[in-house]
C-alpha cells in the first residue's frame, strides 16, 4: 500500500491535485452528489421492488373475514362511550380473548403528568409453542373507524386455529409514549421514577413483526404506509412489499408520504425530499417508529379518501392478509434490504446506488483536511478544541440529568444551555492555525460518515448541510466592521436553529413562538427518552464546531 509521502518528501500527485484545487473540489463534490441523487430517482435508474421472502407468500391466502357488521356495531356503541378502554376490555372478554391493562405515568413532558392505560389482549397459538408472536397495535385516541375495525379482527382471529405464533392486539393509549410503555415493560426495562409503567406479566414471545391501523374516514381509495423508525431505521423491504401487495389485491392506490400519481421530475424528487427529511428530523414519525429500538420491523398502513369504494371491512381483509402472512413466515425479515429509498411504492433505490453519495459529501472536508495537513509545521490540538468538546459533552450529560430530575421544565432550561454562545465567555487565545482546522475538517467528516453503520444514513444529508455553515462562517471574516450582523449571522448557523428553521418550513409544520418553544422543549424530551442519536451527535460534535468556527471568526481570519 502506498504511503501519503514519498521518499522525496512530497505527497501523492493526486493528493497535491487535489489540495491545489480545493475550491473547485468543494464546490464539485456536493454538486456531483446532487446530479447522482437526481439521476437515481428516475424509473429508468433505480429497481422495482420485488419480495424476497417467499415464505410470506403475500397475496395469495384467501381472507375470510366477513364481519362488516361487527366493525358497524362497535363504532356505533363506541360513539357512546366516555371511557373507551373500559369498552375495549368488555368486549375482548365476551369474545373469549382475556383482557389487560398497562398502567403508565411519564412526567417528562409539560402537561402529561396523567396516568394513562393500555389495553391489549393475547390470542395464543394453537399449532406450536408460543415462542413468537405478531402485535397488532391501534391508538385508543385515534378514530372510531380504526378501534373498532382492530376489536372486530381481534374477535374474528379469536375463532381461527390456524395460528402458529400468538396474536397480541394493543390499545394504545397516549401515543407513541404509550407504545413506549408497552414494549418496554415486554422486553423487561425498568422503569424510572419519571417514566413508571406497569409490569407486563402475559408474555407471547418474540414479536417478529407489527403493523398499525390507522383510518380517516369510514371508506377509503389509498392506502399509506407510514414506516420510519427510531433514528433513522427502516423496516425490512419485505414488509413494505406485503403491503403494497396487498393493496393491490384489494384494488387500493399505496402510498408514502400521501404522494399522489408522478407524472414529472419534480413529484418524485418531491416524495424523496420528504423521506429523507422525515427521516432526518421526524423520529417519531408514528407507533410503528418506536419498534426499531427492539429491533421489531413494522409499519402503520392508513386507510384515507372520503370518497373509496372500500370499507372498513375490506381493511381488516387486507389485515389479516397481513397477519396469514407473517404468520407463514418461517424465520425473521433478513432476505431483503434494510436500506434504501423509496421514490414510490414500487421502486427502491438500493444502498449500493446511492453510496457514492455520501462520499462526494464527504470529499470537500477531506481535501480541505489535507490542506490544512500539508500547511502545518507540526501537529498540535489546541486546547480550545478540547474545552468545547467537553462543553458539548457536559451538554448532553446535563441534559440527560436535568431532564430526568427537573420533571417538564427541565427541557427548556436545557434548551438555553444549548443556545448560549459559549465561544463568547472563554478566552480567545486560540488563534485559527492549520492544527486546529485540520481536526476540525476532520471531524465534520467523520461526523457526516459515522452514522452510516448505525443505519441511520439519510441524517447524514442533514449533517451536510449544516456542516455547510462552515462555508458560511467564512464570510463573516467580510463583516468584520460590522459586529452584530457577524453575531446575527453566527446565531442563524447555530445546529439547533438550523434544525428548527429546516423542520418547520421543509416539513410545513408552521407555528407561533410560543409553540416553537414548547414543541422544542417536548423535542429535547423526547430525545432522551428515546435515545435519539442524532441529537445527542448534535450536542457532543456539532455545537462544538460550531463554537470553534465562531471562535475562529472572532480572532482571525481563515
Amino acid at each position: 500500500m502506498r504511503s501519503l509521502s514519498q521518499s522525496v518528501g512530497k505527497p501523492p500527485r493526486i493528493i497535491s491535485a487535489l489540495v491545489n484545487n480545493w475550491k473547485s473540489v468543494c464546490i464539485l463534490g456536493p454538486t456531483i452528489a446532487v446530479l447522482i441523487l437526481a439521476f437515481i430517482i428516475l424509473p429508468g435508474y433505480n429497481e422495482p421492488t420485488r419480495v424476497s421472502e417467499n415464505a410470506l407468500l403475500p397475496a395469495l391466502v384467501t381472507e375470510n373475514f366477513a364481519y362488516q357488521q361487527r366493525i358497524i356495531g362497535f363504532a356505533k356503541e363506541l360513539n357512546l362511550q366516555k371511557d373507551r378502554n373500559a369498552y375495549v376490555a368488555r368486549k375482548l372478554r365476551k369474545y373469549g380473548i382475556l383482557p389487560h391493562y398497562q398502567r403508565f405515568q411519564i412526567n417528562l413532558l409539560p402537561n402529561t403528568n396523567a396516568t394513562k392505560s393500555n389495553v391489549f389482549g393475547q390470542i395464543y397459538a394453537s399449532r406450536s409453542a408460543s415462542v413468537e408472536a405478531i402485535l397488532v397495535a391501534v391508538s385508543i385516541e385515534d378514530s372510531i373507524e380504526a378501534i373498532s375495525t382492530s376489536l372486530a379482527l381481534a374477535t374474528y382471529c379469536r375463532e381461527q386455529i390456524y395460528w402458529a405464533r400468538n396474536l397480541i392486539f394493543v390499545f394504545v393509549d397516549g401515543g407513541v409514549i404509550g407504545m413506549k410503555a408497552f414494549l418496554a415493560s415486554y422486553y423487561g426495562e425498568e422503569a424510572s421514577g419519571n417514566f413508571y409503567y406497569d409490569h407486563i406479566d402475559s408474555q407471547g414471545g418474540a414479536i417478529i413483526g407489527a403493523f398499525i391501523i390507522k383510518t380517516t374516514g369510514s371508506s377509503f381509495r389509498t392506502l399509506n404506509i407510514e414506516y420510519n423508525m427510531l433514528n433513522g431505521q427502516l423496516p425490512n423491504l419485505d414488509l413494505i412489499n406485503l403491503v403494497v401487495r396487498l393493496a393491490d389485491k384489494f384494488d387500493v392506490i399505496p402510498t408514502i408520504y400521501n404522494s399522489g400519481r408522478q407524472y414529472f421530475w419534480s413529484d418524485i424528487a418531491k416524495t424523496v425530499a420528504k423521506g429523507i427529511f422525515t427521516q432526518a428530523f421526524v423520529s417519531t414519525e408514528g407507533l410503528h417508529s418506536v419498534f426499531g429500538s427492539y429491533g421489531i420491523q413494522a409499519v402503520t398502513i392508513h386507510a384515507k379518501g372520503s370518497t373509496g369504494h372500500l370499507t372498513l371491512g375490506n381493511l381488516a381483509k387486507i389485515c389479516e392478509g397481513m397477519l396469514r402472512s407473517l404468520n407463514n413466515i418461517i424465520e425473521r425479515f433478513h432476505q431483503s434490504y434494510f436500506l434504501y429509498i423509496l421514490p414510490n411504492p414500487r421502486r427502491f433505490i438500493s444502498v449500493a446506488y446511492y453510496m457514492p453519495i455520501i462520499g462526494f459529501m464527504i470529499l470537500p472536508f477531506i481535501v480541505l483536511a489535507l490542506r490544512e495537513w500539508t500547511l502545518m509545521e507540526s501537529l498540535s490540538l489546541p486546547n480550545a478544541f478540547i474545552i468545547y468538546h467537553i462543553i458539548g459533552l457536559f451538554c448532553y450529560i446535563y441534559g440527560k440529568f436535568i431532564t430526568e430530575h427537573l420533571l417538564s421544565i427541565g427541557s427548556y432550561f436545557h434548551l438555553i444551555f444549548l443556545l448560549v454562545p459559549y465561544y463568547k465567555f472563554l478566552p480567545r487565545a486560540l488563534e485559527p492555525n492549520s492544527s486546529g482546522k485540520f481536526f476540525m475538517f476532520l471531524e465534520l467528516a467523520l461526523v457526516i460518515g459515522l452514522k452510516t453503520p448505525l443505519v441511520i444514513f439519510f441524517s447524514n444529508f442533514v449533517f451536510t448541510l449544516e456542516s455547510a455553515k462552515s462555508s458560511m462562517s467564512y464570510c463573516l471574516f467580510f463583516f468584520s466592521r460590522l459586529r452584530w450582523l457577524r453575531e446575527v449571522l453566527g446565531f442563524i448557523v447555530h445546529p439547533m436553529v438550523l434544525f428548527l428553521l429546516i423542520r418547520s418550513q421543509f416539513l410545513s409544520q408552521a407555528e407561533t413562538l410560543t409553540e416553537t418553544l414548547h414543541s422544542t422543549a417536548n423535542f429535547i424530551a423526547y430525545s432522551y427518552l428515546f435515545n435519539d442519536i442524532g441529537f445527542h451527535l448534535l450536542q457532543i460534535c456539532l455545537i462544538p464546531l460550531w463554537s470553534i468556527l465562531l471562535h475562529y471568526t472572532s480572532t482571525s481570519v481563515v
